[in-house]
């Protein structure tokens, strides 16, 4: 029982979570790419924040393996030695390129989100919009939950 209400607990299940890919466009790989060049720049993103992005497509994906939305078996961020996040600094600091791949049950290695050099942010160039919506949802959960309060963070410690 709560402290406050004296009522129950009510026991949450995966279908309970506001889900960002419930709204339409937080799967759309446009929106996705609009989204964080609205408030960010490269030079806004350190390595710890990949790492950040990792785990919230980690976390999408599980959701979706969950409901049942993703069509590709055993789909995950990859960790192997040759397909880890590469990711280069850049000159005035932040990023100037990073990729992040991922693996299913029939391939290792394919991209899932990519920071290129030109500025262009890629998103699963080998998958149908089902089975990119982990990966693009987890991206703008990344900018809104990890990124705004971290670039808030920074800016009140003069990063």
């Amino acid at each position: 029982m709560t402290s406050s209400t004296k009522e129950p607990f009510k026991k949450l299940s995966i279908f309970d979570l506001a889900r960002g890919y419930e709204q339409a466009d937080r799967s759309d790989r446009n929106y996705a790419r609009h989204h964080f060049n609205d408030y960010f720049t490269y030079r806004d993103i350190t390595p710890c924040d990949i790492t950040a992005l990792e785990g919230y497509i980690s976390i999408e994906i599980a959701a979706f393996r969950a409901i049942g939305e993703v069509t590709i078996p055993e789909l995950s961020v990859s960790h192997y030695r040759k397909t880890r996040p590469i990711i280069h600094a850049g000159d005035a600091g932040g990023i100037r390129e990073a990729f992040l791949f991922c693996d299913g049950s029939y391939f290792n290695g394919r991209e899932a989100i990519s920071f290129n050099e030109d500025g262009f942010i890629g998103f699963c160039g080998w998958a149908d919009s089902m089975n990119s919506r982990p990966f693009v949802s987890g991206f703008c959960r990344w900018v809104d939950e990890w990124m705004t309060p971290a670039k808030s963070l920074r800016a009140m410690r003069n990063d």
